[in-house]
């Protein structure tokens, strides 16, 4: 995969998070003509600012060449491929306010900071969300332990600290909950248990069959799951389907109980292709897939996971995804031969630059959010559709209109209060037409990497 559309920036940022999954450090003046500031921006919004810090942590501000920036005819170019790619660009072609990109100036200062400056608040910054996530882990393993012990059928775990021991440094990967999915009648066993427990149950919604648990005082957060996607939106009842299918048998990792290594890496990648349909996928969940896959290499059964994979459209997703990982990455992750031939015929630059640009699940654009009703039902069905965007579905305008959760008949009326909420508001009704077009914009983008005829070729 060429990286020519990629400018400083973006290639000092792959390069620190490949030296630091192979725990080493960049050397002085590898990162010459990139911004420190602006790095660490991209780097927190793609939540890898500790594994970024971990990679300059021998070599420091010298790895800058003393703060030298980005800039030039190739970070020109870049922007413009930005824009092509749905990039940070906005509909009047400015850098999008939420934009990592766009960010980076306001953090420098007017005067500008040197590379040393930008170093100390980076290293703030790492020292505070490690020391987070490592309570946030402790903690939930001494839940988990207590809840195995009243659950007659404890909940299996998905992502979060099977994933963590698999990075050089466990608590370097961020992450804002823990998943556990409790099938069939254990799920409403598990809930009593976790409330039994003082947890406290700050959410719960019966359609997506999932409840959010908290801890008073604690950053500790679980999500406990009935099914491994939204079964009230139509592509979490395909991509369910799928791992009902290839996914039904737990194993021991340690303390935990989760999917056996096939199944788990098939739910990695239907995860990150569920993201990738709504709002976007970032580079951590690229890491995490094609991390397992490294570790697990020997224990997958390739023939489970192609076909899940190809029965659920991922299959040139997942191609493109070993692509970044392996290409880019220097992951040693293996290309199975059912999807060589896709493998090789895919382009994954394009999916690369949605990653930079889009942040941790699409939060540095706003638009992304927006349209992610739209682009969800278009993965599922191939098309886009403007009474889609008019009218979203429930699963969709729940998340936008709480209240659903509690009186799903008032649907209609939440459709009524955004159709108005544009018309009668200058700036709604232009983020309508933003959402419309980005909508689009998206929707082309998740049909290179679908597979909408489904079933093996």
């Amino acid at each position: 995969m060429s990286d020519t559309d990629l400018c400083a920036l973006d290639t000092g940022f792959i390069r620190c998070i490949s030296a630091a999954l192979k725990g080493e450090t960049v050397k002085a003046g590898e990162l010459c003509g990139v911004d420190a500031a602006e790095l660490f921006k991209l780097s927190d919004s793609q939540r890898m600012l500790p594994l970024v810090y971990e990679a300059l942590k021998d070599v420091g501000a010298a790895a800058f060449c003393d703060g030298v920036r980005c800039g030039g005819e190739k970070t020109c170019g870049h922007r413009a491929g930005a824009a092509a790619f749905g990039g940070s660009k906005n509909a009047d072609g400015e850098a999008a306010p939420n934009s990592p990109r766009a960010g980076a100036a306001e953090l420098r200062g007017e005067g500008g900071a040197d590379a040393e400056t930008a170093l100390l608040a980076a290293g703030r910054d790492v020292r505070r969300q490690v020391a987070a996530q490592a309570v946030k882990n402790e903690e939930f393993r001494a839940v988990y332990k207590r809840l195995e012990a009243l659950c007659p059928a404890p909940p299996a775990i998905l992502k979060g600290q099977l994933l963590d021991e698999i990075y050089p440094f466990r608590d370097h990967r961020l992450s804002g909950d823990d998943d556990l999915l409790a099938l069939g009648d254990s799920y409403a066993a598990c809930r009593a248990a976790l409330e039994e427990l003082g947890l406290e149950c700050g959410a719960e919604d019966e359609a997506a069959g999932e409840a959010v648990f908290t801890e008073r005082g604690s950053p500790l957060k679980i999500e406990l799951h009935k099914s491994c996607f939204a079964p009230d939106e139509a592509l979490g009842k395909k991509l369910n389907e799928t791992c009902e299918k290839y996914g039904a048998d737990f194993r021991r990792y340690g303390d935990f109980s989760a999917p056996e290594e096939s199944a788990h890496l098939l739910y990695l990648a239907l995860h990150a292709y569920n993201h990738f349909a709504a709002s976007g996928v970032g580079l951590r969940q690229v890491c995490d897939i094609c991390l397992w896959y490294e570790r697990y290499k020997d224990s997958i059964d390739t023939d489970i996971l192609c076909r899940g994979l190809y029965e659920a459209g991922a299959a040139l997703f997942f191609a493109a995804v070993l692509h970044i990982g392996r290409d880019m990455l220097g992951i040693d992750a293996p290309i199975p031969e059912a999807i060589r031939g896709v493998y090789e015929k895919t382009d994954a630059a394009p999916l690369l630059r949605d990653i930079l640009d889009g942040g941790v699940f699409g939060t540095a654009e706003k638009g992304r959010a927006h349209s992610a009703g739209v682009t969800q039902n278009a993965a599922a069905s191939g098309r886009v559709s403007i009474a889609k965007t008019l009218f979203p579905p429930y699963g969709y305008m729940k998340k936008c209109y709480p209240f659903l959760k509690k009186c799903p008949p008032l649907l209609p009326a939440a459709w009524v209060g955004r159709i108005f909420g544009y018309l009668f508001s200058r700036k709604e009704a232009g983020s309508a037409r933003d959402d419309w077009k980005n909508a689009r914009r998206r929707t082309m983008l998740i049909n290179m990497y679908t597979d909408f005829e489904k079933g093996r070729r």
